[in-house]
């Protein structure tokens, strides 16, 4: 089907190679999807590479605007790994406005990681929204200062909710909002 624009999959309890083929492959020739949302149940040490490969047609997708991937459990690590594979699966998408990609289970991610996260994204000049975290907000040892110098490079970004508002970064991600590309 090359016509669905909006595909929800939920409770996955395990990939193997021939799913992530069949989901590779599947999504892969729909050129209409705008919105994917995956509803994982377990993303393990053992699968977390499985599932970046099953989206690794995100690469060159040119239709998706919003991806939403909710997992229910995994260990940090697990889920550490599978979000930094998908996070370079997306660096040059040319199409992804809004990414989500969080853990069910209340677990923050460190301020370090995150701005690495969001510096491997930095050359994606058309995601507008981030969120890595169920709920919560980052706080910043240096005020948001290293998240402010690379938000001044940025112009698309126009909304991190994980991150605690205020000062610099408030400001550039509020001018970014107001066309300050323009």
């Amino acid at each position: 089907n090359r016509g669905l624009k909006h595909v929800s999959l939920r409770r996955f309890n395990s990939i193997d190679e021939s799913l992530c083929t069949a989901m590779k492959h599947g999504l892969e020739m729909n050129t209409a999807l705008e919105s994917l949302e995956l509803y994982i149940f377990l993303v393990t040490d053992d699968n977390s590479k499985l599932w970046s490969r099953a989206l690794s047609f995100l690469r060159t997708n040119t239709s998706l605007k919003s991806l939403l991937i909710n997992v229910e459990t995994g260990t940090e690590s697990s889920v550490a790994a599978f979000r930094s594979g998908i996070v370079a699966v997306l660096e040059e998408n040319v199409s992804l406005e809004s990414l989500t990609i969080r853990r069910n289970r209340s677990f923050s991610i460190d301020a370090e990681r995150y701005v690495a996260l969001v510096t491997a994204l930095q050359h994606n000049t058309t995601l507008k929204s981030i969120t890595f975290q169920r709920k919560g907000c980052l706080r910043f040892t240096d005020g948001g200062k290293q998240m402010a110098v690379l938000l001044q490079k940025n112009f698309a970004l126009e909304r991190l909710p994980d991150i605690k508002q205020g000062g610099d970064v408030d400001t550039i991600l509020r001018l970014n909002e107001a066309g300050r590309r323009y």
